[in-house]
């Protein structure tokens, strides 16, 4: 199967980083706006890097396309993606808005293309235990449950001012075509 992915920062690296270690992975090709992680990860992994996504679109031999960028660009990219006939993996959350998660499913399967979302967590040892003792209803009647979910962030995950991580995309508009056409 052969990948290309989409949204080179800590998620997308992970991405990469993956799909080498399998054998029945290939990595065919990256996409990312900032030329310099182009250059390092093209570079590491030994595949073309584009800074234009719809570029890559164009070219690529990917059968699946990783989606790894901002919660904004999703819906749009996995579209495209959907529209040049590739299948797509996208990050969560799926899209911001549930309007944009029915499109992005119209659009895959109206090319016949799969859809998938990252949902790795539901495999975590404490998620699978906390399924089983609700199967076997081991904790009796539930009335309410309360869930927190600590990560280990760098400060700069949410403070880097010209990063997106931390903002709030619906208090702060996305621009996805800006994103989507760039070039390097």
């Amino acid at each position: 199967m052969k990948f290309g992915v989409v949204g080179i920062g800590n998620i997308g690296s992970r991405h990469l980083a993956v799909i080498d270690a399998d054998p029945r992975a290939k990595l065919v090709d990256i996409c990312d706006i900032r030329k310099e992680v182009c250059e390092k990860y093209s570079e590491l992994y030994n595949v073309p890097a584009h800074c234009g996504y719809t570029d890559m679109l164009r070219k690529t031999s990917a059968d699946v396309i990783n989606i790894c960028t901002p919660h904004g660009l999703h819906a749009p990219m996995a579209i495209e993606a959907a529209e040049a006939g590739k299948h797509i993996l996208v990050e969560k959350p799926m899209a911001l808005t549930l309007e944009d998660t029915f499109r992005m499913d119209e659009a895959a399967k109206r090319n016949n293309v799969r859809l998938m979302v990252v949902w790795q967590n539901r495999h975590n040892v404490p998620i699978k235990l906390a399924k089983k003792a609700l199967e076997d209803k081991a904790l009796g009647q539930i009335y309410i449950v309360h869930c927190s979910i600590l990560w280990n962030r760098p400060k700069a995950t949410t403070t880097d001012p010209n990063g997106w991580e931390g903002k709030n995309w619906k208090a702060v508009p996305c621009t996805p075509s800006a994103a989507i056409s760039s070039t390097c």
